[in-house]
């Protein structure tokens, strides 16, 4: 009998270092969850911002991590629960040993009453972990579906972006085509202007030989009409003097 109760003495032993690297592992785990609840919580205030996802990529990490999380948790429960067996039967079997060993057992039923407290809050520790883990998992899904909303927000913005550059590359071509045709059109204006001042040039020495021949034209008038001034000065003189004549021979006549 007491080398059972030692072998069951061991057995709780071991128990108890396997319930201290339980718990040394929950705090390990709430640790990481913490750093991970960071993260999360800086990717929602980024969120909430309004901004676009830094590393959208990330969300597939916290997946990924959030479930090998839950997996371990899962496996810790499991071997709380299999360790909460363990005292169990340790603590039925050390209750029927002999009257002689009752400080034995009752130091051991206190040992297995603190281990079964331990693993106890071990479990409750782990099933708000477990709780945690599933906010968590409810915050991936909620970026990933702002992930992929950010993915679509990109590929229209790409597609915009190409269709941008589409019209700006047509209207590049248009006006180089623009400027082609403006240019030729300086050409000929150049051309033009310079055809209209050569002919407005003969114009204005066609002009000057014009107004010169015109002047010369204009001499000669005024010493025409000159001339026929003083033509027609004689020929009022000469009719006056021939008027005089038949006057005068007319008196005379009508005196005779």
């Amino acid at each position: 009998m007491n080398a059972e109760l030692r072998d069951r003495m061991a057995e709780l032993f071991a128990a108890s270092r396997q319930v201290e690297a339980v718990c040394a592992e929950k705090e390990a785990l709430e640790l990481e969850n913490a750093d991970l609840r960071a993260e999360l919580q800086k990717i929602r205030e980024e969120k909430k911002d309004g901004l676009p996802l830094k590393n959208p990529e990330k969300v597939d990490f916290y997946k990924a991590l959030l479930k090998e999380r839950r997996k371990q948790l899962e496996e810790a429960v499991e071997e709380s629960a299999r360790l909460r067996r363990i005292v169990d039967e340790a603590s039925g079997k050390a209750s029927g040993s002999e009257p002689e060993e009752k400080g034995t057992v009752e130091e051991m039923k206190k040992k297995l009453l603190e281990a079964e407290s331990k693993i106890q809050h071990q479990e409750e520790a782990l099933l708000m972990v477990a709780e945690k883990a599933e906010e968590s998992e409810e915050m991936v899904r909620g970026l990933e579906a702002e992930k992929e909303f950010v993915v679509e927000e990109l590929n229209l913005s790409l597609r915009r972006n190409r269709d941008l550059q589409k019209d700006v590359a047509k209207f590049v071509d248009q006006l180089a085509t623009v400027e082609a045709k403006l240019q030729r059109t300086r050409i000929l204006m150049h051309f033009e202007v310079s055809r209209h001042e050569a002919k407005n040039e003969a114009l204005l020495e066609e002009k000057s030989s014009i107004e010169e021949a015109l002047q010369k034209e204009s001499d000669e008038i005024g010493q025409e009409r000159i001339k026929t001034e003083k033509r027609e000065t004689e020929l009022k003189q000469r009719l006056l003097a021939t008027y005089m004549c038949i006057i005068f021979a007319l008196l005379l006549f009508y005196l005779i």
